[in-house]
């Protein structure tokens, strides 16, 4: 699993666009004569663009992509944090080792998580569209979130070209950086490892179908996945393999689940795996033998990990 080096970030994708529109709206009603000019510049450049209806889709698809390259000093690849990110990663895992499954981990129950099957075989449960899109950014690219960042850039080019036949070319360009700015840019579809991008291109109704509305939630990443990153960039810096028991509190929410492995569980450094009764535990410890062997408990320090010692209790 590939886990981007933690950044603690104060901004926000969310505030950024925010402030965009804030700042639209304030020079909108206290320059209306100096921005209308510009405006009316950016409209005549558009109106030449809207003539060549194929380098207009692909200027929405080129433009989202660099925009969100230009803003990974400050937004950098997404640490994933859901269940259903983890859940894609090891598909895309998966598919990048040449597999449609693995197979069931030794002592599987402490490797059970959510969105995640591990009898009769250990997979995600989603279909395979994401999964392949992510293999395809980690074979090609070097890391999956390149495929998805790919699959939204064509997304964007595809909404305007469907809207390309409903609407006038000047719209329907308008429509494809609209898409740009509030689902390419500011979306979870393309900053986190769910995705959404990858299967919106063949949804897109051709002539004569309706219109799909295109929703998507404001998402404000901020310091979202860190912890479980930081410790991962803190083991990989420590020689030799780990294995990291997670002990939750009576009390846990089960969506901000920590256990969750690479396709190839045996080969990974650093393991993570759910503590149980004792002598399971036990057992587990025996098996991976060679490995150091840590705590973690995220309900009540998040960001700590200690050498492992059984719970008292």
């Amino acid at each position: 699993m590939i886990q981007p080096n933690p950044q603690e970030n104060n901004y926000t994708l969310l505030l950024l666009e925010a402030g965009f529109v804030l700042v639209a709206i304030a020079g909108a009603f206290a320059f209306p004569r100096m921005l209308s000019g510009g405006f009316r510049r950016v409209e005549n450049s558009f109106n030449e663009l809207t003539r060549r209806k194929t380098l207009a889709c692909v200027t929405v698809g080129a433009s989202m992509l660099l925009l969100r390259l230009a803003m990974l000093p400050l937004f950098p690849a997404p640490h994933p944090f859901l269940p259903d990110d983890f859940s894609f990663l090891l598909a895309g895992d998966t598919f990048a080792h040449g597999r449609l499954a693995n197979p069931p981990p030794a002592l599987w129950t402490h490797f059970e998580s959510l969105q995640i099957s591990v009898q009769p075989t250990y997979a995600s449960m989603y279909f395979p569209a994401t999964g392949l899109v992510l293999a395809a950014g980690k074979v090609l690219l070097g890391h999956p979130w390149a495929g998805l960042l790919i699959a939204s850039s064509l997304m964007c080019a595809a909404i305007c070209w469907m809207l390309q036949a409903w609407l006038p070319p000047g719209w329907a360009l308008l429509g494809g950086f609209l898409s740009v700015l509030r689902i390419g840019l500011f979306s979870y579809w393309t900053n986190t490892y769910t995705g959404g991008g990858n299967i919106a291109p063949p949804g897109q109704p051709p002539p004569g179908q309706p219109i799909s509305a295109l929703i998507s939630s404001w998402v404000g990443f901020g310091n979202l996945g860190t912890q479980r990153a930081a410790i991962t960039a803190q083991l990989e810096r420590i020689p030799g393999n780990h294995m990291v028991f997670v002990r939750y509190a009576p009390q846990h929410d089960s969506i901000n689940e920590w256990v969750y492995n690479a396709a190839d569980i045996d080969r990974s450094r650093v393991i993570w795996a759910q503590e149980m009764d004792p002598g399971s535990n036990a057992d587990l410890v025996r098996h991976y033998s060679d490995r150091d062997v840590w705590l973690v408990q995220p309900d009540v320090q998040n960001d700590t990990l200690s050498p492992y010692s059984p719970d008292p209790n």
